[in-house]
């Protein structure tokens, strides 16, 4: 059943796409919302995963609803999988 769960996630493109560009820019696909925005944290809800990036002069760029793109010093990245507590 899980095997299925992630088939039709990957089928209908809701998997979370990550793209990291050296340590000046992430690309981010299937984003849900902006959880938390300023220069040097930033939060956001994907469809699986909660994702947190830490660094300065941090801005995010929305290129389409679903897509972001963030800009500046990425110094770490935090993942959480959604419900998980850990």
């Amino acid at each position: 059943m899980e095997r299925g769960h992630h088939l039709s996630k990957r089928l209908l493109c809701l998997e979370t796409y990550i793209q990291l560009r050296s340590n000046r820019e992430l690309y981010l696909e299937n984003c849900r919302r902006i959880v938390e925005y300023n220069d040097i944290r930033i939060v956001i809800q994907t469809t699986d995963l909660t994702l947190e990036i830490w660094g300065s002069g941090l801005e995010a760029d929305s290129r389409s609803p679903e897509c972001l793109v963030i800009h500046g010093d990425i110094q770490a990245l935090n993942l959480k999988a959604k419900g998980k507590n850990t």
